[in-house]
């Protein structure tokens, strides 16, 4: 073949890729410009219907366009809850008793507060070629009924906490609902819809205000007692000051108070590599209650080195035991995994 031919060959072949780079594009280009019909009943939303809140969505599937209803239906009554701001309170308002709360960002938001409702009915379905679009509506009176039942649900949520103490360690039932923000959100949701309603919420919040209480009670009566080797002082410090960030109190002397024990025993293993002193520490962390029971138990395993004596080595391995302390978090690093 001579070198002419060659080069026509080169040439074709360069202008079917050409030619098929551009079909291509072509294509994408079309698929990108098909044309979203949306039906007419799309744009007429029945609006203020006394009855019923209605709502339009739309989606690549019948799924998601469902979805997208659904928080349209969502977005409509947060419209009419004042509650958009965000501010930090210190205080909450159940029934016309107020009870301390730790300060949480009250902002309620169409995301985080987004309420799943029962008797949503679909009254309209439509595809193109972009998707689906569908119109749905709910009951008023639906909503309502299934907000009180929800403040109901709350309420005996809280009651079974309160009665669970009596039979729970009292940092075991501390630890497990010392966040128990989310029924406190709940409650805050569900009135503040039930108010853009008209409706004064009829249930009588008695335990939730009580639970409250309760959790700020049970965090201070905590008074642990740390007991450790003299050698551990930075570690016992990093233990004490992370305790305290929790609000928990803490002492190590012996007093009638104590309500719990976490007894620290380490062993240091150290050794020698050329002109490297390694220093390798174990940690053992138990927790114990007032009668001696064990509640959780941990190993913490820390090492450092220094070119130039142990001491310098075991105080670089407290110092990593108090960064794996502050890593894991207080209660993992005590052994309550479940926290």
């Amino acid at each position: 073949m001579s070198i002419k031919q060659c080069g026509v060959n080169d040439r074709k072949q360069n202008n079917r890729i050409i030619l098929n780079v551009c079909c291509l594009l072509l294509s994408i280009f079309m698929m990108g410009c098909q044309s979203t019909t949306r039906p007419d009943w799309y744009s007429n939303i029945a609006g203020n219907d006394i009855d019923y809140i209605y709502a339009v969505g739309d989606g690549r599937s019948l799924s998601s366009a469902k979805k997208s209803a659904l928080s349209q239906i969502n977005e409509q009554l947060w419209t009419q809850v004042s509650s958009s701001s965000a501010y930090i309170e210190q205080f909450k308002q159940v029934n016309d008793n107020q009870f301390s709360h730790q300060s949480v960002d009250n902002r309620i938001n169409t995301q985080s507060a987004e309420m799943i409702f029962t008797g949503i009915e679909f009254l309209q379905i439509a595809q193109d070629d972009a998707g689906f679009f569908v119109q749905a509506r709910i009951k008023r009176e639906n909503i309502k009924k299934q907000l009180k039942a929800d403040l109901a649900a709350i309420e005996v949520r809280a009651k079974m906490i309160l009665q669970q103490k009596a039979h729970q360690d009292l940092l075991i039932w501390w630890l497990a609902n010392r966040t128990a923000d989310h029924l406190f959100r709940q409650y805050q949701v569900k009135v503040g819809v039930l108010s853009a309603l008209d409706v004064t919420p009829v249930n009588k919040m008695t335990y939730l205000p009580q639970l409250a209480t309760e959790i700020e009670k049970a965090r201070s009566s905590l008074l642990i007692r740390i007991v450790s080797d003299h050698r551990d002082r930075i570690s016992i410090g990093i233990l004490q000051k992370q305790l305290a960030l929790e609000g928990i109190a803490t002492i190590e002397q012996t007093k009638p108070q104590i309500t719990h024990t976490i007894i620290m025993k380490s062993n240091y293993r150290q050794s020698i590599v050329g002109d490297t002193f390694i220093t390798t520490k174990f940690t053992d962390l138990i927790t114990n209650n007032k009668n001696g029971k064990t509640l959780s138990k941990n190993e913490i395993i820390s090492n450092a080195n220094s070119l130039t004596n142990y001491k310098v080595s075991k105080d670089g391995a407290e110092r990593h035991f108090s960064e794996r302390m502050v890593e894991m978090g207080i209660w993992q690093s005590l052994g309550f995994s479940n926290i």
